[in-house]
């Protein structure tokens, strides 16, 4: 951010429009992924001290969601990432927005993070039963077998993902904290090499119910 910051400050863009857009893109992105890193500490130092406390009202979840896709699509030079979106929910479900912003974001984070060009992520919301799912699939590395079990324990990092990028290890303990604390839970489909899939369940409530559910 401040090189960037200060290549503009030298006025040397001045006659070079496209170059001085680019930086500003450039900054603004990474301080999307400046404000998501901060935010991850802060919810897991709330979490680990069980001060995580979510303000749980029942309704749609879709502006949350749309929202939150919005954010990252901002954090991702423009064509890295093949998005694509299916909501197909009508359940009204007992959340907390900001909680519930921020482990989608840790979800499609990692699935950035950890899948080579061309980067596809599909996100789906659908219902089943009692639950409304938010899914996050990615073509990325995949979690080997024997690595499953851990990879929701705080600071624990894959070995072959922890050998690539940089992290802490914090984003999917806040997401499984994150579903606990909504009253539901987070599952994983994975294959090594192939890509993985991140499902969370939330409780669907009676929609008209106000805060609380």
């Amino acid at each position: 951010i401040r090189v960037y910051a200060q290549t503009l400050q030298t006025g040397l863009l001045q006659s070079d429009p496209a170059r001085a857009a680019d930086c500003l893109r450039t900054i603004v992105r990474e301080t999307e992924w400046l404000d998501a890193m901060i935010d991850r500490v802060i919810s897991w130092r709330a979490a680990s001290k069980d001060r995580g406390l979510v303000d749980l009202r029942c309704g749609p979840i879709r502006t949350v969601v749309e929202e939150t896709v919005a954010r990252f699509l901002r954090m991702v030079p423009p064509d890295e990432v093949q998005m694509r979106c299916a909501f197909e929910s009508t359940g009204a479900v007992r959340h907390d927005p900001g909680s519930l912003e921020q482990a989608l974001l840790n979800l499609l984070v990692n699935a950035a993070k950890y899948s080579a060009a061309p980067k596809r992520i599909c996100l789906q919301v659908r219902d089943e039963g009692p639950w409304v799912i938010i899914s996050v699939e990615d073509s990325g590395i995949g979690i080997p077998a024997g690595e499953v079990r851990r990879i929701f324990e705080p600071f624990y990092r894959v070995k072959a993902a922890a050998a690539k990028t940089s992290g802490a290890g914090l984003g999917l303990a806040i997401v499984h904290h994150a579903a606990k604390a909504h009253g539901g839970h987070i599952t994983v489909d994975t294959k090594e090499g192939v890509g993985s899939r991140f499902s969370i369940f939330l409780p669907v409530c009676a929609a008209g119910k106000g805060r609380g559910g």
